[in-house]
């Protein structure tokens, strides 16, 4: 069956996360959030939900939001509550909502978990949750906390059937007994029909979590919530392939955040080594980056050579004392030799298909063909229902025009005809990753020519180096 652009939805490409932001406080937000109280949520395990999977990034994502409120947005740990796994259980949850609630300070609540429809109305899927309808956190109950401003990594309405094979963060309870219906006002919600989670730089995390969280830390600013939001919806779109829906309203026009940055010192070891969280550097830039790249301060006065990457966070050594809090900006982007064109093949490729496609493309030295959602695929090899032959999705979910040769082929012979599509795309990669259009102090020029069989200009890009603190026009 061949799948459409809005529909397709491929392994950990196709995100379904629906996130729900809520504001009901007004006006803007001091130039820090503080004296905000927030409390943070993150659920990867439901021991008594029978048969439901495990999540694996929930937890990511809860440190992944405490980290940019504490290094980005200037808040103390005394102003963050945390409650994850077993400890978030719906009593703990409603408790927790009282007792800050009567602070009667502005209140943010962030939730990474399951979620789900009970009477067809949005529920948050809590660590107690029973089949039965136990344990769950109906969304109007959570929004008629005075003060509150919600943001939700999470799903309510069932994935297409397509996309079973996913992790997403949906799960359906059998019809009950519920504690009110409650109504969801459209006027004060926003929303992506995005998708689920994934492995980045071998950390697994939601998607909108990692992007989202990019651009508040990176933007900064003046910049207002809904212009992260903006560039997140974008960013995943290229990313998944997937056509999506944003709906933008109740959000404070004038959201004032701290200046953006690449990274923050979290921690000092002896000999000036430092531990680095890299929130503001696009997470999928990231997964690239290799050690001997070089960050430094604002002035450019102290380098650090970085000498790993792991998920978000890095280490390096300074070439000057620096301080915890002090922000670092790229300087020196190095990139692995050894880099590959990631390969998914099509769910609707039959088994022999698909290991005649992985034997052909075993002989090619540039590609790595996806056995897992793990990780995102660069592009998806499909085949062609009326013609028979093999094609192209690039990006995900939209066929590569030309890719296709329009008459019936062997798995062989479709990726020898492919071959030369895939080096050009391998090489459009290393163009990719050498841009970071927000905080980067890289400026760089790069040109993708074709040599053969005639040369000619494919693609060039010269993005200047981004002043610090950044800005946008």
């Amino acid at each position: 069956m061949r799948l459409s652009r809005r529909s397709f939805l491929y392994g950990a490409a196709a995100l379904t996360l629906m996130p729900w932001v809520w504001q009901t406080a007004g006006g803007s937000w001091a130039d820090s959030l503080r004296p905000w109280q927030v409390l943070l949520i993150g659920i990867n395990h439901y021991p008594q939900l029978a048969g439901v999977p495990p999540l694996a990034g929930c937890l990511t994502d809860v440190q992944l939001v405490k980290n940019l409120l504490l290094d980005g947005w200037g808040l103390a740990d005394s102003d963050i509550t945390l409650l994850t796994e077993q400890a978030a259980t719906l009593d703990a949850v409603q408790e927790t909502l009282g007792v800050l609630e009567r602070s009667g300070q502005p209140l943010l609540v962030y939730f990474s978990g399951y979620g789900t429809l009970w009477q067809q109305q949005p529920a948050l899927v809590l660590a107690d949750a029973t089949r039965s309808g136990e344990g769950i956190l109906p969304l109007a109950e959570l929004l008629r906390t005075k003060g509150v401003q919600v943001w939700l990594d999470t799903r309510f309405s069932p994935p297409p059937i397509e996309g079973e094979m996913l992790r997403w963060r949906f799960v359906p309870l059998h019809p009950g007994e519920t504690r009110g219906r409650g109504e969801v006002s459209k006027d004060h919600l926003l929303w992506a029909d995005l998708g689920v989670e994934t492995h980045l730089n071998g950390v697994p995390m939601g998607l909108f979590t990692a992007s989202f969280s990019h651009y508040l830390a990176a933007l900064g600013g003046d910049r207002p919530l809904a212009t992260s939001l903006m560039y997140t919806a974008d960013e995943l779109r290229w990313q998944t392939g997937a056509e999506m829906r944003l709906v933008s309203d109740g959000l404070a026009a004038n959201l004032t955040l701290s200046p953006g940055f690449d990274g923050v010192v979290q921690g000092i070891g002896r000999d000036r080594s430092l531990q680095i969280w890299c929130g503001g550097l696009s997470p999928w830039l990231l997964t690239y980056c290799h050690p001997h790249s070089r960050w430094s301060t604002a002035d450019g006065g102290t380098v650090v050579d970085m000498a790993s990457f792991n998920g978000l966070l890095a280490q390096g050594v300074s070439s000057q004392p620096l301080q915890v809090g002090d922000r670092l900006y790229e300087q020196q982007r190095r990139l692995g030799k050894n880099l590959q064109l990631q390969v998914a093949l099509d769910t609707n490729l039959s088994k022999i298909e698909r290991v005649d496609a992985i034997n052909a493309l075993a002989n090619e030295e540039k590609v790595a063909v996806l056995n897992s959602s793990d990780s995102l695929p660069d592009v998806v090899l499909t085949k062609s229902e009326t013609a028979g032959s093999y094609g192209l999705e690039w990006p995900v979910g939209t066929l590569l025009e030309h890719s296709c040769s329009g008459s019936n082929e062997a798995a062989k012979a479709g990726i020898r005809r492919l071959n030369p599509l895939l080096n050009a795309l391998l090489a459009q990669k290393w163009l990719t990753l050498t841009l970071n259009p927000t905080s980067s102090q890289v400026a760089v020029c790069t040109t993708l020519e074709q040599l053969s069989p005639t040369a000619k200009l494919l693609s060039r890009q010269s993005p200047p180096a981004v002043p610090i603190p950044f800005q946008m026009s």
